[in-house]
C-alpha cells in the first residue's frame, strides 16, 4: 500500500512538473540555442526537483522520518536550485574553474563562481554528515559530490551525454554493491522524473541545463560517497579530476569527435 501511494504521487508529480517547468521557462526566458542552432527550453533538469520533492515528502509521511532519505532530498533540491539560478542569471563568458576565477581577477563575480563556492560548502556539509564529520573522509566525500556535479555540467554539451553518465554511474554502483543498500531507497522519488527528462534530453527537445547536471551529478557523487570504499573513492577522484584538468585546456567534445570509438558511443546517447 505504501509503495502504491508513493508511486501514485511520483507519477502525478511528474505529470504536473512538465507544464510547471514550461511556465518557469517562459517567465525566465530560459530558451537557449543548442548545438544544431535550434532554440529549445533550458534548465529542464529542474523537473526532477519539482517532481521528486512531493514524493520525498510522501515517503517521509508513509515510512516515517528517515535521515538518509532527507539527506538525498536536500542534496537534490539544493544543488538543483543552485544550478537553476545559474541557468537563469549566469553568463556564458567564462567556462571552467579558471574562466570564473579569471573574471574574479577583473573584479567581476560570476554566478558560476557563486555556484562553485556555495556548492562546495554544501558538499562539505553533506559529505561531513555521511562520514560522521571525520575530517579526511569529509573532504573526500565533499570532493566526490563537487566533482561529479561539475563533471555532468562539462558533459552537458550534447543531448543525452550528461544523463547517460548519471545512469551509467548508478548502474556500475548497483553492480558493484550487491547487498541491500539504503541509497536505492533514498533515490526512489527521483527515478521516474529522471527517466522522463532522459527521454526529452536525448531527443534534443529540452536541455537539462545546470539545474539538471548539478542536481544529478551531486546525487551520483553522494551515492558513491555512501557506497564506495576509501580506495575506490580516491581512484575515482583522481580519474574525474583528470577529466576536469583536461577540460580546462582542451574540448571534451572535440576529443570525442576525433576518436572513432568515442564518437560511435556518443552517437548512441542522443540526437547528433
Amino acid at each position: 500500500m505504501k509503495t502504491l501511494v508513493l508511486l501514485t504521487v511520483s507519477v502525478l508529480a511528474t505529470i504536473v512538473s512538465i507544464p510547471a517547468m514550461h511556465v518557469l521557462v517562459g517567465l525566465n526566458r530560459l530558451i537557449r540555442t543548442n548545438f544544431q542552432g535550434k532554440q529549445i527550453p533550458c534548465g529542464f533538469g529542474f523537473v526532477v526537483v519539482i517532481a521528486a520533492v512531493p514524493a520525498y515528502i510522501t515517503m517521509l509521511l508513509v515510512r516515517g522520518v528517515d535521515l538518509g532519505v532527507m539527506l538525498f532530498g536536500f542534496t537534490l533540491t539544493a544543488f538543483g536550485t543552485l544550478g537553476l539560478l545559474d541557468d537563469i542569471y549566469g553568463t556564458r563568458e567564462a567556462g571552467g574553474f579558471l574562466g570564473h576565477f579569471g573574471l574574479l581577477k577583473k573584479g567581476r563575480v560570476s554566478t558560476g563562481l557563486i555556484k562553485a563556492v556555495v556548492g562546495g560548502l554544501l558538499s562539505l556539509a553533506v559529505g561531513g554528515y555521511v562520514s560522521g564529520f571525520r575530517l579526511t573522509d569529509t573532504l573526500i566525500n565533499a570532493l566526490l559530490i563537487t566533482l561529479f556535479a561539475n563533471l555532468l555540467n562539462l558533459l552537458d554539451l550534447r543531448p543525452g551525454r550528461a544523463v547517460s553518465c548519471y545512469w551509467i554511474g548508478m548502474l556500475v554502483l548497483l553492480l558493484v554493491k550487491h547487498e541491500k543498500s539504503q541509497v536505492w531507497v533514498s533515490l526512489l522519488p527521483t527515478f521516474l522524473p529522471t527517466a522522463v527528462i532522459t527521454t526529452l534530453d536525448r531527443s534534443a527537445k529540452v536541455m537539462i541545463g545546470d539545474a539538471g547536471s548539478n542536481a544529478l551529478g551531486a546525487l551520483l557523487g553522494l551515492s558513491i560517497a555512501c557506497e564506495a570504499s576509501l580506495v575506490s573513492k580516491i581512484i575515482i577522484i583522481v580519474l574525474v579530476s583528470g577529466i576536469h584538468a583536461y577540460s580546462e585546456v582542451r574540448s571534451i567534445s572535440r576529443l570525442i569527435e576525433r576518436h572513432r570509438a568515442l564518437r560511435s558511443v556518443d552517437r548512441l546517447l542522443g540526437v547528433r
